[in-house]
């Protein structure tokens, strides 16, 4: 497709729009198992969360539920609109 290598969110996303605007499919995942959805699960939120998360995690300085949060709608978008 000519397509160049996304290196951030919002290329990721034109890249998506640019195969789905060629009826193709961006992402094949299968979805039934909670193995399987941890991968792109895994691979965003090693990458979005913030420097010393565990550190501030342990002392109570942040959770799961307020680092994760973008990582979990990152996530939606991409299974609602570009994984089959």
């Amino acid at each position: 497709m000519g397509l160049e290598i996304p290196k951030t969110w919002d290329e990721l996303i034109a890249v998506c729009e640019k195969i789905k605007a060629k009826r193709e499919t961006p992402f094949y995942l299968a979805l039934k198992d909670a193995l399987t959805a941890l991968v792109p699960f895994n691979s965003l939120a090693s990458n979005i969360q913030s420097p010393n998360f565990i550190e501030k995690r342990k002392t109570g300085k942040t959770s799961f539920k307020s680092e994760y949060n973008d990582v979990a709608e990152k996530i939606y978008k991409l299974t609602v609109l570009y994984i089959i």
